[in-house]
């Protein structure tokens, strides 16, 4: 099924709203941050040991993964992807951590313990093997997941952690067990699949491409069920409302557009540059867009403008804490920046 795209009404002039940052990190990379996931389980603000908990994990083109705490520590560089990494996702319980990138790899990161004995009394192979998980924050990998033919870009699970899509370069999505085994390939994208998302109700998932459109899958079969046409160049971003109910995609062409679950536009938001990234808040009634016009947005549902964030640089991702009083932006510099919503 073929969904057109219809004109939207105009949108009112956008108003720059200047917000100081809660936390800037300005050297949290050496290259573009492509990709940002919150850890779910977050550590009350009075907790003391908030600040050695993972608060977030960031995905970059420096060819590194990293995890921060409360406080902005680096608590672990994950090195593993040989090239840039592309797109970052924690599962639902904060068990297991996914990363992927232009290595046309998925790695599944998990926490672990070190060596057993004294430090002084290990061998040359036990002190490296120690010194390495402590510049993992002692998270290590469990799995490389191959299988695509081309650069991974993004990652994403279904709610209960069990299962992982993977989009492509190689104009696929690929459904993975946690064992890793991939248990379905969705074939129809005649482009490079930039991102995806699975639905709440695990039956389902979207993707977009740089052929310009969005697609809606069956989870059980495969079936391409509907193609939506309206971005009228390379599609960048795409996302799936945690109640269901709605998509919102954005792109090249400069905009942003949320649709029903059904293809239905319902409205578009504007950016003076390439849209990157959307992301939905965890109640559904917010929309962040991040733009290489040097601005994130916040928006509601209905397409109305909220707030106007100001980066130094084109901002490359964008992520909602889990209680959405927050969210974070990552740049083209490298930059990493919390903001209260």
């Amino acid at each position: 099924t073929i969904q057109q795209w219809l004109p939207p009404s105009p949108l009112p002039m956008m108003a720059k709203i200047s917000q100081h940052p809660h936390l800037s990190l300005p050297s949290a990379h050496k290259s573009h941050i492509w990709g940002i996931s919150y850890f779910p389980i977050q550590a009350k603000v009075s907790d003391a040991k908030a600040k050695s908990r993972i608060l977030l994990a960031t995905a970059s083109a420096d060819s590194t993964a990293k995890l921060w705490g409360g406080g902005g520590e680096c608590l672990g560089v994950l090195n593993g992807h040989e090239g840039p990494v592309f797109g970052v996702g924690f599962a639902p319980d904060g068990k297991i951590l996914a990363t992927c990138g232009y290595d046309n790899t998925v790695r599944l990161w998990v926490k672990v313990k070190g060596p057993e004995g004294r430090e002084g009394e290990m061998s040359r192979d036990g002190r490296r093997r120690l010194y390495e998980l402590k510049e993992q924050g002692f998270w290590d990998t469990r799995l490389v997941l191959r299988g695509h033919k081309n650069s991974v870009n993004s990652v994403s699970w279904n709610p209960t952690g069990t299962l992982l899509a993977s989009a492509s370069a190689d104009n696929t999505i690929r459904l993975w067990t946690l064992d890793g085994v991939c248990k379905r390939v969705f074939n129809g994208h005649t482009d490079d699949v930039q991102s995806c998302a699975l639905f709440p109700d695990s039956k389902f998932l979207v993707s977009c491409s740089w052929d310009k459109t969005v697609k809606i899958w069956k989870l059980v079969d495969g079936v391409e069920m509907r193609t939506i046409i309206g971005h009228r160049s390379y599609i960048w971003g795409v996302d799936v409302s945690p109640n269901g109910e709605y998509i919102v995609s954005c792109g090249w062409d400069e905009s942003a557009r949320v649709w029903t679950k059904n293809g239905r536009i319902l409205t578009a938001m504007s950016h003076s540059g390439r849209v990157t990234n959307i992301k939905f808040s965890p109640n559904s009634n917010l929309i962040a867009t991040s733009s290489l016009d040097n601005t994130t947005k916040i928006w509601t549902l209905a397409g109305k403008y909220v707030r106007t964030i100001q980066n130094d640089s084109g901002v490359q991702s964008v992520a909602w804490a889990p209680g959405g009083e927050y969210i974070a932006t990552g740049t083209a510099k490298g930059v990493m920046t919390l903001w209260r919503v």
